[in-house]
């Protein structure tokens, strides 16, 4: 939706929507969970509004690839304090040195590092 029309008002809520979809199969609830948080960095600032969505997913998802794609999604909405809180935490603390990075060059991306 977002590459068709680059609508703020209808692109974001369809993708937080879309992290909390109740798929069944693991596989395709992953690739449509990748696909919202990816959309969601390429809004970036106008994305404001799923930032509790996605921070989140960078807290609490069990899935470290989701985790990862959270930080560089967060990265690019902006720095925001909670954000940028969030990001170092991350950086500190998750236990997969992937998501580790992801959050160390979101921070660099905002100017955070």
């Amino acid at each position: 939706m977002w590459a068709i029309e680059r609508k703020v008002e209808r692109v974001v809520p369809a993708a937080r929507e879309h992290l909390h979809t109740k798929e069944a199969n693991p596989r395709k609830r992953g690739q449509i969970r990748i696909k919202a948080i990816y959309v969601l960095g390429e809004v970036g600032p106008d994305a404001k509004a799923a930032v509790p969505d996605l921070l989140a997913v960078l807290k609490d998802d069990p899935e470290s690839h989701l985790r990862r794609y959270a930080a560089q999604a967060l990265g690019k909405v902006g720095p925001d304090p909670v954000i940028v809180e969030a990001l170092r935490a991350a950086a500190k603390t998750d236990g997969d040195p992937d998501v580790c990075g992801a959050a160390n060059e979101a921070l660099k991306n905002i100017g955070q590092s």
